[in-house]
């Protein structure tokens, strides 16, 4: 098999219609320029805010003071009143820059997304405004403050014309952008005049910064309607809605400073606004900076990787379970200190150890599980393969010799998902079989005895020439067995690896076969739910009676049947997790096995199609967890820039089995073959 092309390197249909795409990165000066002026803005930020903590506290136990009264009213204390609102500034400006960190840390060579990372950290203190209680008195160090503050507050309307791909959309958005610009320049060298907003009168203030606001809003709305491909919309759509949210928020919180003069005055009205509306301004300006990072972590936003970020969440789940776990320890061990009386104090904290250490693991477990189903949509159970790891032990020849009603075990020929295969010979007819063996350790157990004889009974009422035939199958002596056709051939995954990329005849007359089998399965009411190249064996004869010359393959032979799901029938035996291989798997059979149809087996024609053609599979990775969120989140690589003597046609087609909703792929395999050309 060819070596897989590194992930960074994968190619995705461009959006030809629309124009849009990816510019191209930041490379050489430029590169290095601009990330150092980032890693100095964000150093500044931090020092800042560091730099304000005292000052601040200081200045909200002076506002304190005058709310004394209303304090007292509703019995917070002052410092209760100071630390509260410094919680909260801590916490939006901490939320800014982990994601601003998080974006540069992981793609900081496109312009786009050091300007986002960028417009994130001056966001935070556009918002939280930790400068305005320090150094009040400096004007040089005042002076520089407001102008991160102009950059800020310009940059963020920026944003909302040319997110996601650094394009102005639509065109006149540019012109606004510029004067824009110019405008925030002017606020800079003449801070002094009209041109700053901070000058003007309050109403007229909020008026243009609505409008301004409004304006990036619509512009996100058109590019969402109009240009945006498939993929960007599913990237996006949280973002606009963030957007939308936060502008609603904006307008809420400003209302009542305009409106109702009583919010000004001290009293228990503005202590009423700042300790409700200051905690709903701030959650509604972190909407936008959380929906990016949820498009980042669900929709692998800007080919950030998905999986570092669903590392960091796990490790950051760990970190805080272990927190609450020793702070448990300590609860526990006071608990046993007070029911003896104090004298057990060592037995107490080895008990609340044993407790807590047992619990860690099964909780740690639930809450990554909790993850993978609420933020990533996987709900089915996997684990990390470990090299040379297999579902049973034992060497897989130890019936042979042993007979099977009329038939004789001869050869050993290899393991599937929950089966041993031999060969067999009946012992009248000399015929020789395929015996599937269902081992000892699944045996034992009742739901692998009844997946085992429902895929016997499936296959039997199916009658194609492209799915393997079964002559018989039984249960003697605690041995449960199947007799099927013996494929005298390998099967798709050994060629894949010996001739892989395959020319597109050869493919094509293979894929063909086996989706005219899906097709026969689906009318029969059979959802296969396995495909993938282990389950396709070939007849070979060299070439004579093949309907393509040079090509050495006869018949192609679709075979194990043992997760099929019966469509209108009652049964759904899913219990041991056994529902597909996790790199053929289609997003809905990741999200609910128990909900597919034919569209399902026909994604994963599209990934043994795409692994046919270019030698790789559209979605490679080492960790399970990684393969299963691309199948839900990742676009599928286009694959003319793989194979450039393929026809659009093919590519076209291989896009469209590969699409995450049902609905826009293709409703029969026989229909994915056929647009292929």
């Amino acid at each position: 098999m060819t070596t897989a092309p590194a992930q960074e390197n994968i190619v995705f249909k461009p959006d030809t219609e629309h124009g849009t795409g990816t510019p191209a990165p930041l490379d050489g000066f430029w590169l290095i320029a601009v990330r150092g002026l980032w890693v100095v803005l964000a150093i500044g930020i931090v020092a800042v805010f560091a730099l304000s903590i005292t000052s601040r506290y200081d200045q909200l136990m002076g506002l304190a003071r005058t709310l004394s009264a209303s304090l007292q009213q509703l019995t917070i204390s002052p410092h209760g009143f100071a630390i509260y609102i410094s919680f909260l500034d801590t916490v939006t400006l901490g939320a800014c820059l982990a994601i601003a960190i998080v974006i540069f840390t992981r793609k900081s060579h496109d312009w786009i997304t050091i300007f986002v990372s960028s417009m994130l950290l001056l966001f935070g203190l556009v918002v939280v405004r930790p400068a305005d209680a320090i150094l009040t008195a400096d004007p040089l160090v005042r002076r520089m403050i407001d102008v991160v503050r102009f950059l800020g507050t310009g940059a963020v309307i920026i944003f909302m014309f040319v997110f996601p791909d650094g394009r102005f959309v639509p065109r006149w958005s540019a012109v606004v952008s510029g004067l824009l610009s110019l405008w925030v320049l002017g606020w800079i060298v003449a801070p002094d005049t009209l041109i700053n907003m901070d000058n003007w009168l309050p109403l007229a203030r909020l008026a243009v910064l609505i409008g301004l606001l409004l304006t990036g809003i619509i512009a996100q709305v058109y590019r969402y309607e109009e240009t945006s491909s498939q993929s960007q919309k599913r990237q996006t759509k949280w973002v606009v809605l963030g957007l939308s949210l936060a502008f609603a928020g904006f307008v809420i919180f400003q209302t009542p400073l305009l409106t109702i003069p009583a919010v000004m005055s001290p009293g228990l009205p503005r202590l009423i606004y700042i300790g409700l509306g200051v905690p709903f301004f701030y959650a509604s300006m972190l909407l936008l900076p959380i929906t990016i990072a949820f498009s980042i972590t669900r929709y692998r936003l800007w080919d950030i990787d998905f999986l570092i970020n669903r590392s960091l969440i796990y490790g950051s789940l760990t970190i805080g379970l272990g927190i609450v776990f020793l702070i448990s320890v300590f609860v526990l061990q006071q608990a046993f200190q007070m029911i003896t009386g104090g004298q057990q104090s060592p037995l107490a904290l080895a008990v609340g150890t044993l407790i807590i250490g047992a619990l860690f693991q099964p909780t740690r477990t639930a809450l990554r599980r909790f993850v993978d189903r609420r933020l990533y949509g996987i709900n089915l159970h996997y684990r990390t393969p470990q090299p040379g790891s297999d579902l049973w032990e034992g060497p897989g020849g130890e019936l042979i010799g042993t007979a099977l009603g009329a038939y004789v075990v001869e050869t050993h020929l290899g393991r599937g998902g929950m089966a041993d295969v031999y060969k067999g010979r009946h012992v009248t007819m000399h015929r020789t079989v395929a015996l599937k063996i269902l081992p000892a350790i699944f045996a034992k157990e009742a739901d692998f005895r009844r997946r085992f004889l429902r895929e016997a009974e499936t296959i039997s009422k199916l009658n194609h020439p492209n799915i393997v035939q079964i002559y018989d199958y039984g249960e003697e002596n605690d041995i449960y067995y199947m007799v099927m056709e013996y494929i005298d051939g390998p099967d798709l995954a050994d060629v894949i690896r010996l001739r892989a990329p395959m020319r597109f005849a050869e493919a094509k007359l293979i894929l063909s076969q086996i989706a005219s089998a899906l097709d026969y399965a689906h009318d029969q009411g059979v959802i296969h739910r396995d495909i993938k190249p282990s389950n396709i064996m070939l007849h070979e004869t060299s070439g004579r009676g093949t309907a393509v010359p040079g090509v050495t393959t006869e018949r192609a032979v679709l075979t194990d049947f043992g997760i099929a799901k019966m469509l209108g029938g009652s049964t759904r035996i899913t219990g041991t997790g056994l529902i597909g291989t996790f790199d053929y798997m289609a997003p809905e059979q990741i999200k609910d096995s128990g909900e597919v149809d034919a569209r399902t087996d026909v994604y994963a024609l599209g990934v043994v199609a795409f692994h046919m053609l270019t030698g790789r599979l559209p979605f490679p990775a080492s960790h399970p967890g990684a393969v299963l969120i691309a199948h839900l989140q990742q676009p599928a690589p286009y694959l003319l820039p793989l194979r450039s003597e393929l026809s659009e046609d093919t590519a076209d087609a291989v896009l469209r089995a590969l699409e995450k909703d049902p609905s826009h792929r293709f409703s029969s395999a026989g229909a994915f073959i056929a647009a292929m050309g």
